[in-house]
């Protein structure tokens, strides 16, 4: 009997991919096949060379590397036992649960082990938990180990948010530097520049020793000219905190105030209106008098 040749089928077994994944799950439990033992601490966990390598950057060039560690029975690794034993579970199964608690650690863990998509996971479940109390420690924490968008959703928080995050112990926490990066941003979400003096007021009395030094370098950087005129001169009270070039800056601001036909001579990085005060403060001239945006001179 003769069978026609050109018809071609392929058969796909759905089931396949999890049910081998479930039985070199059970293999780890039973510690059947097993060849090499992850340390950490007190804590030992038989697994597979070739699973590990399937699923981390770093075993896979552990392993074919040559030297001692890819023929060691043994692999020490530093992160905490309940971590290393999370990343296991989640290697033999593609499951893992993610809390408040255990996230950072295991973003820490999958810097080191390469294991990009679960990081990934881990900065998407962080997104949603970005707060008023912890947005500095999930900034700084985004930066340093790259989660772009994380560090990005943080960043935008702190300049939305700064009329209420500027006045936390975290932000008086803050290094110099970090201040500086902030103050400097053009996004800064506030109605007038008085918030932002307050706020670098709150970081410097903070730590007055040490930062008070600093004072005339960041008082330079605050947009004073945006401040309201009572402000301005409530800021004038601060004589212990100032210095010759902080009452320049305080000047440059009621001379820029006092006669807004002219401030477009002005050019510093104060005079710079912030986006939001491009928005609500420009200034026009009507009739020969000045007014805010929207308002006519009479």
């Amino acid at each position: 009997m003769a069978f026609a040749t050109t018809n071609v089928e392929t058969f796909v077994d759905t089931t396949y991919k999890n049910a081998f994944m479930q039985v070199m799950h059970q293999l780890r439990l039973n510690e059947e096949y097993t060849d090499v033992t992850l340390l950490s601490d007190d804590m030992q966990i038989r697994c597979h060379r070739n699973v590990l390598a399937v699923a981390s950057k770093y075993f896979k060039a552990m392993f074919r590397s040559g030297v001692e560690e890819s023929t060691s029975p043994t692999v020490q690794l530093t992160m905490a036992p309940e971590i290393l034993s999370t990343i296991v579970q989640y290697i033999y199964t593609g499951e893992i649960k993610l809390t408040i608690d255990n996230v950072e650690s295991l973003v820490k863990a999958c810097d080191v082990l390469q294991l990009d998509t679960l990081k990934a996971a881990c900065e998407s479940f962080t997104l949603k938990q970005v707060e008023k109390n912890n947005v500095f420690r999930v900034y700084r924490f985004a930066a340093s180990y790259r989660l772009v968008n994380l560090e990005r959703k943080a960043r935008l928080f702190i300049l939305s948010e700064l009329k209420t995050v500027a006045f936390t112990d975290a932000f008086k926490e803050l290094s110099c530097t970090q201040l500086i990066e902030f103050i400097k941003d053009d996004d800064i979400n506030v109605e007038h520049e008085d918030v932002v003096f307050e706020a670098v007021l709150g970081w410097i009395r903070h730590d007055l020793i040490n930062r008070k030094s600093s004072m005339e370098m960041i008082f330079g950087l605050v947009r004073l000219p945006y401040c309201t005129s009572n402000y301005l001169w409530h800021i004038q009270d601060k004589a212990d905190l100032l210095t010759t070039k902080c009452f320049e800056y305080l000047h440059e601001a009621t001379t820029f105030q006092a006669d807004p036909v002219r401030q477009h001579e002005m050019c510093s990085c104060r005079t710079v209106p912030r986006t939001n005060f491009r928005v609500k403060y420009r200034l026009l001239v009507v009739g020969g008098r000045t007014g805010a945006c929207g308002q006519q001179g009479g």
